[in-house]
């Protein structure tokens, strides 16, 4: 089964690839390209994705956290908690009152490694963003 989930990935991977090159950065399509690749363990091509369809210097939130992730996994802490911080100081800007779940586990992810890196001060910051977002889910 993890065979044919794997090839299931590999295969959707391409068609949406494809869809996002022809569509000329389609952000949609790039947050599923960007979710595959981070779903196949690919962190560097979804960091390279994030990076050739960043649209000037203000990407969509959902890549923010996509970068700070992939960046996470791939071991590049301090460019991670970068990444989070811009991410969820550009979430505080937006003053959005219905997140998706993906918000919420984003979130989660940077809290942990705030704690992880001895950065208390903003782990409580963000903790408080999470308890936020958790009253109004």
């Amino acid at each position: 089964i993890d065979d044919l989930n794997n090839e299931a990935i590999r295969v959707e991977l391409d068609i949406v690839a494809r869809r996002a090159e022809l569509s000329n950065q389609n952000l949609d399509l790039i947050n599923r390209l960007v979710d595959l690749l981070m779903q196949s363990g690919n962190y560097w091509e979804a960091i390279k994705q994030i990076e050739l369809n960043t649209i000037g210097d203000n990407p969509n939130l959902r890549l923010q956290f996509s970068l700070a992730r992939c960046r996470q996994h791939v071991r590049q802490f301090d460019k991670a908690m970068e990444s989070y911080e811009i991410a969820i100081q550009s979430l505080r800007e937006l003053q959005i009152t219905d997140y998706p779940e993906w918000t919420t586990l984003a979130v989660e992810d940077a809290i942990q490694l705030a704690e992880a890196m001895d950065r208390s001060k903003l782990a409580v910051t963000w903790k408080e963003i999470a308890e936020s977002i958790a009253k109004v889910d």
